[in-house]
């Protein structure tokens, strides 16, 4: 039986994809926009690969950091592999509709829980309210 260079091309590229896992580091900073709303910005590096981007208001991916950084900093009591599993989902999910890059999601877990990615709360703003007045 003989393999044909296109086939052992295949098998030899899922297997180097199988072997190594994916390279993923990066920060994740959640903070508040210029009036007061939810702010999320991320700059990673995946597999060499530069992403960047940022989230406002609270959608599902903007939570899921939220939750996962609020747990390790230890201000809420949450389930923390619940919450990294969660979290790896929720954004391969996002990185792939967002931009078009596929992510393990175990990969997305393991780099935040080895703390590959940062993440950094900013603190509420003290004033947000303006006064046109005296």
């Amino acid at each position: 039986m003989s393999i044909s260079r296109k086939e052992l091309r295949k098998m030899i590229i899922k297997e180097m994809r199988n072997m190594s896992p994916q390279s993923i580091s990066g920060n994740i900073e959640l903070g508040y926009g210029s009036v007061g709303e939810d702010r999320m910005v991320y700059v990673l590096t995946i597999d060499g690969q530069f992403i960047n981007g940022s989230i406002s208001h609270r959608q599902a991916p903007l939570i899921a950091a939220d939750a996962v950084a609020k747990t390790m900093d230890g201000s809420f009591d949450g389930d923390l592999q619940y919450l990294l599993e969660n979290f790896g989902n929720v954004w391969a999910s996002m990185l792939e509709s967002t931009h078009g890059l596929s992510v393990s999601p175990q990969a997305l877990s393991s780099a935040a829980q080895s703390g590959s990615i940062n993440f950094r709360r900013m603190p509420k703003p003290r004033n947000i309210s303006f006064s046109y007045g005296e």
